[in-house]
């Protein structure tokens, strides 16, 4: 009987480590990833950063940065940007790809981008008007959303 209830002690610790390895800590803006730290300082030179969050999952890792006038950025482990949110002043053109730029520019010249993700297979783009734009990953649109 004893060994029965060790066991099973044994087995809910090891479930409860699991599942409890998700954290989020603050962290300062040294401690993003080199990719990350040049990446806001090329195309949001003149944003103050609010926070940064470091999310620590047992597969991976991801960091959200979150600026004083509302813009958002997440980053994956690797440093490279996810997603960026830049509801109320638009997506810097200088951190999105050229292609999508062009697009959009000739498609929907009155149009801002106010936030763009980026998987591995595709881009998702959403204008101001809340249209969104899926493009795979050589830039040709796959379909519209609204």
């Amino acid at each position: 009987m004893m060994t029965l209830t060790a066991t099973i002690a044994s087995v809910l610790l090891s479930v409860s480590t699991f599942f409890s390895f998700d954290r989020e800590r603050l962290i300062e803006f040294s401690q993003l990833p080199q990719v990350s730290q040049e990446f806001i300082q090329k195309n949001f030179p003149s944003h103050e950063i609010s926070y940064i969050i470091e999310e620590s999952e047992l597969t991976h890792t991801s960091y959200d940065v979150k600026f004083t006038n509302g813009d958002k950025i997440e980053f994956r482990g690797n440093g490279e940007w996810k997603e960026i949110d830049c509801e109320y002043n638009g997506v810097p053109a200088s951190a999105v790809p050229a292609k999508l730029i062009d697009y959009v520019n000739a498609k929907h010249p009155n149009n801002t981008i106010e936030k763009i993700s980026r998987e591995y297979s595709h881009y998702e783009v959403e204008l101001n008007n809340g249209l969104e734009i899926v493009f795979n990953s050589n830039f040709e649109v796959l379909r519209y959303d609204d």
